[in-house]
């Protein structure tokens, strides 16, 4: 994983290491009738038994993590990017969820412009934009501080957009505009999905991302698939 991993001891492990220490201890000076030699095996166990222990844990939380399908977590979308266009330069099908999709897809110098117009024709690509008329278009806005009829703008230039990968570069492309509280940021590359999150005063992009892969029934993939399939139902496709 890219972010830190913490533990925590738990108090009755500490007495249980403890206890085992002075045992050992008092049967090494018991054995050796030498101070000196019991207080370094008490300590060299102690080692060993910290090394051990940070190993055990971060094995337990890595194996967690992969159960719920979390692959990675990246600081950002730059981070993520190489990752990202790696597994769209081969895949069948691209779902987004997306306010702007600007930083995506949208501008010349985005995320993922280039490989749809390179793979235009081998792959099925449907986006979600948030509706440039909706009332959370208003509170998106405001929590980036950005002009709302320039926010507006974004939405429907990146709309433009779609139109232009479809009708001039031939790509499979359907675009869809909702109208609900951007929450999430999602990018479903066959069967993994780059998860981030729309927070007040933070791009998405700026978020971080989850990488998550549909490995088993605990995995967070379907449920996030689940979320992007209800509110595909329930919006409306831009022609």
């Amino acid at each position: 994983m890219k972010d830190n991993i913490s533990f925590k001891f738990n108090f009755s492990e500490i007495i249980y290491v403890l206890v085992i220490g002075v045992i050992s201890s008092l049967i090494a000076w018991a054995i050796t009738e030498n101070l000196n030699y019991s207080i370094i095996v008490i300590c060299i166990f102690f080692v060993i038994y910290l090394v051990a222990y940070f190993i055990y844990k971060k094995l337990i939380i890595i194996d967690r993590f992969k159960k719920c399908g979390i692959l990675e977590v990246y600081q950002n979308q730059n981070e993520s990017e190489v990752k990202i266009k790696d597994k769209i330069s081969t895949c069948n099908t691209l779902d987004v969820l997306a306010v702007r999709g600007l930083g995506i897809f949208g501008l010349k110098d985005s995320l993922i412009r280039d490989i749809l117009i390179k793979r235009a024709g081998q792959m099925s690509v449907r986006v979600v934009f948030l509706s440039p008329y909706s009332k959370y278009m208003y509170k998106r806005a405001n929590e980036v501080g950005e002009d709302i009829e320039a926010f507006r703008k974004g939405i429907i230039l990146a709309q433009d957009f779609v139109r232009e990968l479809k009708l001039r570069h031939k790509v499979n492309i359907k675009a869809y505009s909702y109208d609900s509280l951007p929450i999430w940021r999602l990018l479903f590359i066959d069967n993994r999905v780059f998860i981030s999150s729309y927070q007040p005063a933070i791009d998405g992009h700026k978020s971080p991302v989850y990488e998550i892969i549909a490995n088993n029934e605990y995995s967070f993939y379907s449920k996030f698939k689940r979320e992007f399939d209800f509110i595909i139902s329930n919006s409306v496709e831009i022609n």
